[in-house]
Protein backbone atom coordinates (compact mmCIF):
# COMPACT_ATOMS: atom_id res chain seq x y z
CA UNK A 1 0.00 0.00 0.00
CA UNK A 2 2.83 2.38 0.80
CA UNK A 3 4.29 2.10 -2.70
CA UNK A 4 0.89 2.75 -4.27
CA UNK A 5 0.50 5.93 -2.26
CA UNK A 6 4.05 6.93 -3.07
CA UNK A 7 3.40 6.41 -6.80
CA UNK A 8 0.21 8.47 -6.62
CA UNK A 9 2.11 11.28 -4.90
CA UNK A 10 4.88 11.17 -7.52
CA UNK A 11 2.35 11.19 -10.39
CA UNK A 12 0.47 14.10 -8.82
CA UNK A 13 3.68 16.06 -8.26
CA UNK A 14 4.85 15.49 -11.81
CA UNK A 15 1.49 16.53 -13.26
CA UNK A 16 1.33 19.67 -11.11
CA UNK A 17 4.85 20.69 -12.06
CA UNK A 18 4.24 20.24 -15.79
CA UNK A 19 0.96 22.18 -15.57
CA UNK A 20 2.79 24.95 -13.71
CA UNK A 21 5.58 25.05 -16.31
CA UNK A 22 2.99 25.48 -19.08
CA UNK A 23 1.05 28.11 -17.10
CA UNK A 24 4.21 30.08 -16.35
CA UNK A 25 5.73 29.72 -19.82
CA UNK A 26 2.70 31.25 -21.53
CA UNK A 27 1.56 33.34 -18.55
CA UNK A 28 -1.94 31.93 -18.86
CA UNK A 29 -4.74 30.64 -16.70
CA UNK A 30 -6.28 27.45 -17.97
CA UNK A 31 -9.76 28.14 -19.32
CA UNK A 32 -11.99 26.06 -17.02
CA UNK A 33 -14.45 25.25 -19.79
CA UNK A 34 -11.80 24.55 -22.43
CA UNK A 35 -12.23 21.04 -23.83
CA UNK A 36 -8.50 20.53 -24.25
CA UNK A 37 -7.63 21.05 -20.58
CA UNK A 38 -9.14 17.77 -19.28
CA UNK A 39 -7.59 15.91 -22.22
CA UNK A 40 -4.21 17.40 -21.36
CA UNK A 41 -4.55 16.39 -17.71
CA UNK A 42 -5.48 12.84 -18.72
CA UNK A 43 -2.51 12.74 -21.10
CA UNK A 44 -0.21 13.91 -18.30
CA UNK A 45 -1.54 11.23 -15.96
CA UNK A 46 -0.82 8.43 -18.43
CA UNK A 47 2.50 10.00 -19.39
CA UNK A 48 3.52 10.05 -15.71
CA UNK A 49 2.47 6.42 -15.30
CA UNK A 50 4.52 5.39 -18.34
CA UNK A 51 7.47 7.43 -17.18
CA UNK A 52 7.47 5.96 -13.67
CA UNK A 53 7.11 2.45 -15.11
CA UNK A 54 9.90 3.06 -17.64
CA UNK A 55 7.58 2.27 -20.53
CA UNK A 56 7.96 5.36 -22.70
CA UNK A 57 5.99 5.76 -25.90
CA UNK A 58 8.51 5.12 -28.64
CA UNK A 59 8.16 5.10 -32.40
CA UNK A 60 10.71 4.99 -35.19
CA UNK A 61 8.63 7.39 -37.29
CA UNK A 62 9.51 10.99 -36.44
CA UNK A 63 7.61 12.58 -39.33
CA UNK A 64 4.64 13.64 -37.16
CA UNK A 65 7.03 15.08 -34.58
CA UNK A 66 8.76 17.07 -37.31
CA UNK A 67 5.42 18.44 -38.54
CA UNK A 68 4.29 19.35 -35.01
CA UNK A 69 7.64 21.03 -34.36
CA UNK A 70 7.45 23.10 -37.54
CA UNK A 71 3.85 24.24 -36.93
CA UNK A 72 3.83 24.77 -33.18
CA UNK A 73 6.98 26.73 -32.41
CA UNK A 74 5.75 28.31 -29.18
CA UNK A 75 4.61 24.97 -27.79
CA UNK A 76 8.01 23.48 -28.74
CA UNK A 77 9.78 26.02 -26.56
CA UNK A 78 7.53 25.07 -23.66
CA UNK A 79 8.18 21.36 -24.23
CA UNK A 80 11.92 22.10 -24.27
CA UNK A 81 11.50 23.63 -20.80
CA UNK A 82 9.48 20.61 -19.63
CA UNK A 83 12.17 18.32 -20.99
CA UNK A 84 14.87 20.20 -19.05
CA UNK A 85 12.76 19.93 -15.89
CA UNK A 86 12.28 16.18 -16.39
CA UNK A 87 15.98 15.63 -17.05
CA UNK A 88 17.11 17.67 -14.03
CA UNK A 89 14.49 16.49 -11.53
CA UNK A 90 13.44 13.03 -12.70
CA UNK A 91 16.46 11.87 -14.77
CA UNK A 92 14.09 11.29 -17.67
CA UNK A 93 14.41 12.18 -21.35
CA UNK A 94 11.42 12.48 -23.66
CA UNK A 95 11.14 10.34 -26.76
CA UNK A 96 10.25 12.07 -30.04
CA UNK A 97 6.74 10.63 -29.78
CA UNK A 98 6.24 11.93 -26.24
CA UNK A 99 7.49 15.36 -27.35
CA UNK A 100 5.01 15.34 -30.23
CA UNK A 101 2.04 14.54 -28.00
CA UNK A 102 3.03 17.20 -25.48
CA UNK A 103 3.50 19.76 -28.27
CA UNK A 104 0.04 19.06 -29.67
CA UNK A 105 -1.73 19.18 -26.30
CA UNK A 106 0.10 22.34 -25.23
CA UNK A 107 -0.60 24.06 -28.54
CA UNK A 108 -4.34 23.40 -28.12
CA UNK A 109 -4.25 24.79 -24.58
CA UNK A 110 -2.30 27.85 -25.75
CA UNK A 111 -4.73 28.57 -28.58
CA UNK A 112 -7.76 28.24 -26.31
CA UNK A 113 -6.19 30.57 -23.72
CA UNK A 114 -5.37 33.14 -26.42
CA UNK A 115 -8.94 32.90 -27.75
CA UNK A 116 -10.37 33.38 -24.27
CA UNK A 117 -8.22 36.48 -23.70
CA UNK A 118 -9.28 37.84 -27.08
CA UNK A 119 -12.96 37.13 -26.37
CA UNK A 120 -12.76 38.79 -22.95
CA UNK A 121 -11.16 41.88 -24.49
CA UNK A 122 -14.02 42.18 -26.99
CA UNK A 123 -16.76 41.86 -24.36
Amino acid sequence: MHSDLSDIMRITTLMQQVLEIVRGYFNIDYPPDAPSYPRFVIHLKFFALRMLNNSAAVSDDTSLHDIARSRCGQACGCVDKIERYLAENWCYHLSAEERMYLILHIERIRKEAVAQIRDCGEA
